[in-house]
């Protein structure tokens, strides 16, 4: 085949494989996570102090696959009256901006309720604004992102923090309205730091790498991993798939993602579409070195080669030599 229809193949190959996306592969921690944030929104509509949340992981640990979630769960919606129409919006997404302040971050929130001219005003009125509107918009949940972001040229205990967090425990008294702050661990230590604000987040909620288990205990990578595979049978019409039941195939996926559920996915993704572009409905653990070999995962993995291609046994002995805790 010329480079030309290679290429030609690969395109076609990714936009099938692209079909996966929109499929959720949940786990554990996933589920928890997910199930307790409904939970929260339903404490705070039958009580008087709303239950705010902390979401935290590092990257591609899963908070925006939680947060999309929520977000189709509690679509937008128009509320039509004899004389008026009300947009209503039961949950958004909004991220702490950087550097951060109480204005800024009101009109962030404004903006995203669609608001006209969020940034217009003072601190104070726009966070007058801001509380109307949320109870006009009906809002049920905010997803806040960044929250780290308070720590940006300042550190815990800030004036500038300390200010943010106040105007947050207002925001949340005068509206009713379940928070859910999302960010890496240092947002968990910011939420800590101030006893008021820890008791409001008092729900915790913290994303880790998926573990590999051994081989007589399956660990949550195997799940998630047999989980995948199934829906590139379901959704992308694969025949045979690697066998993730036998943990030795776990730990080559391990040992090259360091069980980052988004390197995982982006692993298999790439090993689906060189097997569908090469006439292929069944996936091989030669399409997987071949998908490593591109380097799409080097920056988690945990293996100085490639884990695909050694003996089990050389890997194994080299993650042992390592120290790695699987």
């Amino acid at each position: 085949m010329s480079k030309t229809g290679r290429l030609l193949a690969y395109q076609a190959a990714a936009h099938h494989i692209a079909q996966i996306d929109t499929t959720i592969v949940n786990h554990s921690k996933l589920r928890a996570a997910h199930e307790g944030l409904d939970e929260c929104i339903a404490w705070s509509e039958a009580n008087r102090e709303p239950a705010g949340a902390v979401l935290v992981g590092e990257g591609g640990m899963g908070k925006t696959t939680i947060c999309n979630a929520i977000l189709r769960r509690y679509p937008p919606s128009i509320k039509k009256t004899a004389s008026v129409e009300v947009s209503i919006v039961p949950a958004f997404y909004a991220s702490v901006p950087s550097p951060s302040s109480i204005k800024s971050l009101a009109a962030e929130l404004l903006k995203r309720l669609g608001a006209p001219r969020p940034g217009a005003g003072t601190a104070s009125s726009l966070t007058e604004r801001l509380i109307v509107l949320l109870k006009i918009a009906e809002t049920k949940i905010i997803l806040l992102d960044e929250f780290q972001h308070l720590l940006a040229d300042s550190k815990v205990g800030d004036a500038r923090s300390n200010n943010v967090c106040d105007w947050i425990k207002t925001l949340i008294n005068n509206t009713g309205v379940t928070i859910c702050l999302v960010g890496t661990p240092a947002c968990e230590a910011l939420v800590n730091s101030d006893l008021q604000l820890a008791g409001r987040f008092a729900r915790r909620f913290r994303l880790y790498p998926l573990n590999i288990g051994t081989s007589e205990e399956r660990g949550e990578l195997e799940r998630f991993l047999i989980a995948i595979v199934e829906k590139f049978k379901e959704r992308l019409g694969f025949l045979t798939t690697l066998d993730f039941s036998d943990h030795s195939n776990s730990v080559r996926v391990w040992a090259a993602t360091s069980g980052n559920p988004r390197f995982v996915m982006r692993l298999l993704k790439e090993a689906a579409v060189l097997a569908w572009a090469a006439g292929r409905k069944n996936l091989t653990i030669g399409d997987l070195a071949e998908a490593y070999a591109k380097g799409i995962t080097q920056s988690a993995s945990k293996f100085n080669g490639n884990p695909f291609v050694v003996t089990y046994e050389a890997l194994s002995n080299a993650l042992r030599d390592s120290k790695l805790k699987m």
